[in-house]
C-alpha cells in the first residue's frame, strides 16, 4: 500500500508486457539485498539507496504526507499545518505506508491513530465521519 511506489507502477503499467506479480509484506530494510541476491523479490521500493556491486539503485522521487482535514475543524482554514497542530486528534489510515506509520506516531503525541487495511474500508469510513484521513490530499505537513 505504498502510495509513491504503487503510482510509479501505474505510470508504468501500459509499457509493461507482464503485469508484475505485487508482493504487499513490507521488507526489513535489512533485509534488501539478501531478498534481491537470492531472487525472492526481483524490485523492492525501499526510502534509501542500497549500495551494493550486485544491484542498481535508482532514485525515484520524494514522496509527500498528505492529510485531509474536515471542513469544519478550524485547522482547515490554517494555509499549512505542523505535527504540534495536530497532537491528540484521531486519524482514520491505511496501515501499510511505510516509513510514514512511524513518522507520524513519533511526531504526533497523544493522536489515536484507526489503521485500516484496505482503501475501500479507509474511503467508506471516511465519507460517514470527521476522523482526519490520509485519503485525499488537502494539507502538508
Amino acid at each position: 500500500m505504498i502510495p509513491g511506489p504503487l503510482g510509479f507502477l501505474n505510470a508504468l503499467k501500459d509499457q509493461i508486457a507482464v503485469q508484475p506479480v505485487i508482493n504487499w509484506e513490507l521488507v526489513n530494510p535489512e533485509s534488501v539485498a539478501t531478498e534481491l541476491s537470492n531472487l525472492k523479490e526481483k524490485v523492492i521500493f525501499t526510502d534509501h539507496e542500497i549500495i551494493n556491486d550486485e544491484f542498481e539503485s535508482l532514485y525515484l522521487g520524494r514522496e509527500y504526507l498528505k492529510l485531509e482535514i474536515d471542513p469544519f475543524n478550524p485547522l482547515a482554514q490554517k494555509e499549512a499545518v505542523t505535527f504540534k497542530d495536530l497532537t491528540g486528534l484521531t486519524f482514520l489510515v491505511l496501515r501499510d505506508v511505510g516509513t510514514w506509520r512511524e513518522i507520524v506516531e513519533d511526531n504526533i503525541p497523544q493522536a489515536d491513530f484507526l489503521s485500516q487495511n484496505s482503501v475501500n474500508a479507509m474511503t467508506t469510513i471516511s465519507q460517514y465521519s470527521r476522523f482526519q484521513s490520509n485519503s485525499k490530499p488537502a494539507r502538508h505537513c
